[in-house]
């Protein structure tokens, strides 16, 4: 958070109110009344919100009227210092003066806003802020004059145009906010409709088209999902997560991980639909053998989900042969389920800890037809992962041709059903290191720790060719931080490091 000053009345929080009340109506005269909105500034205290939201009322009174109506409403503040708590008090009776002036449609709709943790589109509003469909032209209008009043914020994005509401308004609107259940439903039901479309073009082509509206939908999601738990809805909350579940590895959005493990602690053992969603290394992965969830139950003895507590484990402790006998139910689950995408990607996970056991056939056959799978329809990222396993393990086994066949391939990257990246040329080392080099900055700035440590391995052997160890002992000493098992020639992320002198 940034404190904003107060602005000084004769000047800067002039131009501010003229510049809001013109934007509400050009036609009114400011000129001829100057001193009035110096002392409508003065008497919100330079506050730039408060003034903003005075001069959104121009269009209905005279910065005249508007003196005299605050005069009526704001407290007489005179002498003694302007204090921060002095100032907190006059914003606040500025904006309840605000929303007193609102026709009740608008302030119906405002109190019901908060509901949203980020900023929303006009759909959003329309979808939980009206009570039936036809109150979508009404929500249209009303959410229009809240902009126009300052109460409702307006910002550009990547998905056009979206509005918010700020913080002090969305409090003192939470205050108000009706006690109905139905208001939650609603935007929980919304989230689940935007987040089964975003997880549509997450599994797809237009993957990276799906990255920055999940990002913008987050904190909403989050909100319903801890809302959904709260009620110990695990039916609800697998709905509102399963769409992204991958997300968590994919691209390192803990979050997931964390509502997974809340989810599977609200879920009856025998819930086998549930459970497929999050087969991963969550929770499942830390509890004993012995926990309520792996025993005691007849049916869940004889169900495949009893491989799920143990492949996570095996995941996270990177077992690979552990991981190998449980990899099979786990797929067959999902697929009985109807998540084959899930199916195929648990596999694809697994696979760098099936290299790690020395299993290079197994791999070999399974990710070559995840490879062709992906060919057909995938998002880029796990075509591209399929690949690059291939090659690793190609390189493993020391088939020099097919390195270099699924590398460029992987490289290359045919996204988004046709287009491609331009590759610099082959034996160009300076450009690979820049690349390199950069990539590796990025990795590490968002803390993506699994590819960081693959991509840091060939950095290493770039370094040792070029003779610049000081360089690969850097990143020799960033892998043994963030992966422990990387001690000295090999690691779990399948890549050698090559020897070098003392």
């Amino acid at each position: 958070m940034v404190a904003v000053e107060p602005l000084e009345p004769t000047s800067a929080g002039a131009e501010l109110f003229r510049t809001r009340a013109l934007a509400v109506d050009a036609t009114v005269d400011l000129d001829a009344h100057h001193s009035d909105v110096v002392d409508i500034c003065q008497r919100l205290d330079g506050i730039p919100l408060a003034i903003e939201l005075a001069a959104g009322r121009t269009r209905a009174f005279t910065p005249a009227d508007l003196r005299a109506r605050l005069d009526d409403s704001l407290p007489l503040l005179t002498g003694g210092q302007r204090t921060a708590a002095a100032r907190h008090r006059t914003l606040e009776t500025t904006i309840r003066w605000s929303y007193d002036l609102l026709d009740a449609g608008e302030q119906n709709l405002l109190r019901r806003l908060p509901i949203f943790v980020g900023a929303f589109d006009l759909a959003a509003a329309e979808a939980v802020g009206g009570d039936a469909p036809s109150d979508d032209r009404q929500v249209d209008n009303l959410l229009a004059g809240l902009v126009e009043r300052s109460m409702v914020a307006v910002e550009r994005g990547q998905s056009g145009r979206r509005f918010r509401l700020l913080e002090t308004i969305r409090q003192f609107a939470a205050t108000l906010a009706p006690e109905e259940d139905g208001l939650a439903k609603r935007h929980a039901r919304w989230c689940g409709e935007r987040v089964a479309q975003i997880g549509d073009q997450l599994r797809g082509w237009t993957e990276i088209e799906g990255t920055e509206p999940l990002a913008e939908l987050w904190p909403d999601l989050r909100a319903t999902l801890a809302w959904a738990c709260a009620r110990r809805d695990p039916d609800r909350a697998t709905a509102l997560l399963r769409p992204v579940a991958t997300e968590l590895a994919l691209r390192a959005r803990h979050g997931v991980g964390d509502f997974a493990e809340r989810i599977l602690d609200i879920t009856p053992v025998s819930s086998a639909a549930t459970r497929a969603a999050f087969p991963g290394p969550p929770s499942a992965a830390r509890r004993p053998a012995t926990s309520r969830r792996t025993v005691g139950s007849s049916t869940v003895a004889a169900s495949p989900t009893i491989r799920w507590p143990g492949n996570a484990r095996a995941y996270v402790s990177g077992d690979g042969a552990a991981l190998h006998r449980c990899l099979p139910d786990v797929a067959s689950a999902l697929e009985a389920c109807g998540d084959d995408a899930t199916a195929r990607f648990v596999q694809l996970m697994a696979a760098g800890l099936l290299l790690s056991a020395g299993r290079f056939s197994e791999v070999d056959t399974l990710v070559s037809a995840l490879a062709e799978q992906y060919r057909r329809q995938s998002p880029p990222n796990l075509l591209h992962q399929a690949l690059q396993t291939l090659g690793y393990s190609a390189s493993l086994q020391q088939r020099t041709a097919d390195v270099e066949q699924y590398f460029y391939e992987a490289a290359l990257g045919q996204w988004s059903g046709g287009g491609s990246i331009s590759l610099p040329p082959r034996g160009d080392r300076a450009e690979a290191v820049e690349i390199l080099c950069g990539y590796i900055d990025e990795l590490l700035e968002h803390d993506n720790v699994v590819a960081a440590s693959v991509v840091s391995i060939e950095f290493i052997n770039m370094m040792a060719a070029m003779e610049r160890y000081a360089e690969a002992r850097q990143m020799i000493r960033y892998l043994a931080g963030v992966m422990p098992t990387t001690r000295g020639r090999r690691s779990r992320s399948a890549g050698t490091i090559c020897p070098m002198p003392t």
